[in-house]
C-alpha cells in the first residue's frame, strides 16, 4: 500500500512557516496565487534561512502553465535551492532518472503524464524523491485528482491559492526529512 499524504491541518502550517519560513501567512484568497507567487519570487533573497546540507539535490518543477512554472521555479531560486523545470511529466521523469532529485513539484495537468501519472511513475523508483501535487481549489476535477494524488504516494498536496510560506515550508520540511 502507498503512503498517504501527510495531512497539514490550517494551524499546523501556519506554526511551520513562522518557525521555518518567518513569515505571517497570508489569509485564503487575499490575493491571487500567481500575483501571490510571483511577487515573492521577485523579491530579494530572504532572511530565512538557506537550504542546510540535508537540503542538497535538484528540485523538479513540473507544471504545464508557464507563469505558474517560473513563478514557483524563481521563488525557489531566491531561497538558494537548484531547480529545474519541466513542462510535462514525460520530462519531469526523464530529470528524475538523470540526475541527483530530492524533490518534485508537480501540477495536476499536464501533457503526455499529467500529476497522477507522474505520482504513480515516481512512487515506483527506489529511493523516490517526494512529491508535491499543485492544483486549483476552486476545480472540482482537480479537488479530485488531489485526493487520488495523496492515494497515489504524494508527500504533500496543496491548492492553489498558493502561498509562499506554505510552499516553502513544505518544501524544506520534506527535504528535511531525507
Amino acid at each position: 500500500m502507498l503512503p498517504a499524504a501527510i495531512p497539514l491541518n490550517s494551524h499546523s502550517i501556519r506554526q511551520c512557516a513562522r518557525r521555518e519560513c518567518g513569515e505571517a501567512l497570508e489569509s485564503p484568497g487575499a490575493r491571487h496565487a500567481a500575483g501571490a507567487l510571483r511577487e515573492a519570487s521577485q523579491m530579494p533573497e530572504s532572511d530565512s534561512p538557506l537550504p542546510d546540507e540535508n537540503q542538497t539535490g535538484t528540485i523538479v518543477v513540473a507544471h504545464s502553465n508557464h507563469l505558474r512554472r517560473s513563478d514557483i521555479a524563481r521563488l525557489l531560486t531566491n531561497q538558494g535551492f537548484t531547480v529545474v523545470t519541466a513542462s510535462t511529466g514525460t520530462e519531469a521523469l526523464e530529470q528524475i532518472h538523470s540526475g541527483q532529485v530530492s524533490l518534485v513539484i508537480a501540477g495536476v495537468r499536464m501533457d503526455e503524464a499529467d500529476g497522477l501519472e507522474l505520482t504513480r511513475a515516481v512512487s515506483t523508483i527506489p529511493g523516490a524523491p517526494p512529491v508535491i501535487v499543485v492544483a486549483t481549489s476552486e476545480d472540482t476535477i482537480d479537488r479530485t485528482y488531489l485526493r487520488g494524488a495523496a492515494l497515489l504516494g504524494a508527500a504533500r498536496t496543496l491548492e492553489y491559492p498558493l502561498s509562499a510560506s506554505v510552499l516553502l515550508c513544505s518544501v524544506r520540511e520534506l527535504l528535511n526529512r531525507k
